[in-house]
């Protein structure tokens, strides 16, 4: 791959880590583009793609951070508070890994069909065949000689991010946090990531304080309510703030609930870790189901309709995954150990 520009299909591992890889091999620049075999099932005429359905049109492009590895390039594994730990520049993070050093462009998957129909080698294994209407060829080069060129507009700045934390005091036990995070960070309008999950949180934290000052109610330990920024760059807000607060979250808080782009109409859908198994199913069986579709068929709480949506290998049960990365529940989970 050495002098190479690699060209990559997104999906299958984090993106980051294919542009990391393809730098150590020596290439001196990536492509990544989408396939319509992944966003584009039904077929990619206009009938089947955006706006008329929510498949990706084909000029659409997929975008993300291609960091590697989460929270703030510059203090890695430390807060970002440059006033009290060692920070390293951003030469410094390209030179370590944590940034990428040779430009990388996001594409369309019809802008890969002028790139795949064109290239010349041998057939590319039957998996990584997609659903461009063309063979794809591991390359390197094309048939008619021509070169491909990238060119990247961007620059790397350090800006300041602001996470939003607000609480309801415990009455009980009012040094231990149940937290609810969300980041308010998108790459563009954000309508479905993150602000499905936006409004859920602030609604939430509405209908709580409602019900603390009509009532006098208080939580028995303490809620804590996050918006985090700076997702979408890397998860930067909210690992920054267990880097900073590791001690204490791990001492003090309860649990870590995330949301981010949440499911909607029929069904529930929870990722969580064996610990929470239980408790999640028993809150789930409590909730009355608020489709009325559901309920005509017999379907009476969220539990019922999760069971029936995603079920489990163990009948009766639903599908739980033990959550990855991707989101802000990552540093409290693969970092505070919550």
């Amino acid at each position: 791959m050495s002098g190479k520009i690699a060209l990559m299909r997104f999906g299958g591992g984090f993106r980051g880590d294919k542009v990391y890889k393809a730098q150590q091999n020596g290439a001196i620049g990536a492509i990544l583009f989408s396939d319509p075999d992944d966003i584009a099932r039904d077929g990619t005429d206009e009938a089947h793609v955006y706006p008329n359905t929510l498949w990706m049109p084909n000029e659409g492009v997929q975008r993300g951070s291609i960091m590697h590895g989460d929270g703030d390039p510059l203090t890695p594994l430390y807060p970002s508070k440059k006033e009290l730990f060692k920070s390293r520049t951003i030469e410094q993070a390209k030179k370590d890994g944590a940034l990428p050093s040779i430009p990388v462009l996001p594409v369309s998957y019809s802008t890969a069909y002028q790139i795949l129909s064109r290239m010349k080698g041998r057939p590319a294994p039957q998996p990584w065949q997609g659903a461009i209407n063309v063979t794809y060829k591991i390359g390197p080069g094309f048939q008619s000689g021509e070169a491909l060129t990238i060119s990247v507009n961007g620059n790397l700045k350090v800006k300041k991010i602001r996470n939003v934390i607000g609480y309801i005091r415990g009455k009980d036990e009012p040094d231990r946090y149940v937290i609810l995070g969300n980041h308010y960070d998108a790459w563009v309008y954000g309508s479905m990531d993150p602000n499905s999950g936006t409004a859920i949180l602030a609604e939430v934290a509405r209908a709580m304080m409602q019900t603390v000052n009509e009532t006098g109610w208080r939580p028995a330990r303490t809620i804590m309510f996050a918006a985090w920024d700076g997702e979408e760059h890397g998860i930067i807000g909210s690992t920054e703030f267990v880097e900073e607060f590791t001690d204490i979250l791990r001492q003090r808080a309860v649990v870590y609930l995330n949301m981010d782009c949440l499911h909607g109409n029929t069904s529930l859908h929870v990722g969580t870790t064996p610990s929470l198994y239980r408790i999640t199913m028993d809150a789930a069986k409590k909730i009355e189901n608020p489709s009325k579709s559901e309920k005509g068929k017999g379907r009476e709480t969220m539990y019922d309709s999760w069971v029936k949506t995603f079920p489990s290998g163990t009948p009766g049960l639903p599908n739980m995954p033990v959550p990855g990365g991707g989101s802000d529940h990552a540093a409290f989970l693969t970092y505070a150990g919550k």
